[in-house]
């Protein structure tokens, strides 16, 4: 395991910036093995929903940014500072419960499967203890 990285750490390893990077901190991390981000729900993400039962994140965003922590976990190596991640597809997504306003989300995703330039991870976003998406995303690595 690595020491956990900070949200500075993270845009050295992946493209993203603000308002578009959906991930705070890395927790933990075995290099192209198994990662856990977060992502704090504040006021301060422009994309949240507001509707009747309150404000949260949508699935979209959501899936997004377990996408972001599968590709910092593909990324993390030096080998791979500096390539291209192309996200194929999300299979078997599912969403079991909503993000609110104040909550902090944990993602979780491991390697599946490598193979040259493409790969597979289980990824998997909870609140405490309660699974709120899941799924299995394909990815291409560019140069």
């Amino acid at each position: 395991m690595t020491t956990p990285l900070d949200r500075s750490q993270i845009e050295a390893i992946i493209p993203h910036r603000e308002p578009f990077l959906l991930v705070d901190s890395v927790i933990e991390i075995e290099p192209l093995k198994r990662i856990v981000g977060e992502l704090h729900v504040d006021a301060t993400i422009r994309f949240l929903s507001r509707r009747d039962a309150g404000v949260f994140l949508p699935s979209t965003v959501l899936a997004e940014s377990m996408a972001q922590v599968g590709a910092i976990l593909v990324l993390h190596p030096e080998e791979n500072r500096g390539r291209t991640i192309y996200f194929r597809s999300i299979e078997k997504a599912e969403f079991d419960g909503h993000v609110r306003l104040g909550q902090t989300v944990r993602i979780e995703a491991e390697v599946r499967r490598t193979r040259a330039r493409f790969g597979r991870l289980a990824v998997t976003a909870m609140v405490g203890d309660n699974v709120v998406a899941k799924g299995t995303m394909s990815f291409a690595l560019g140069s």
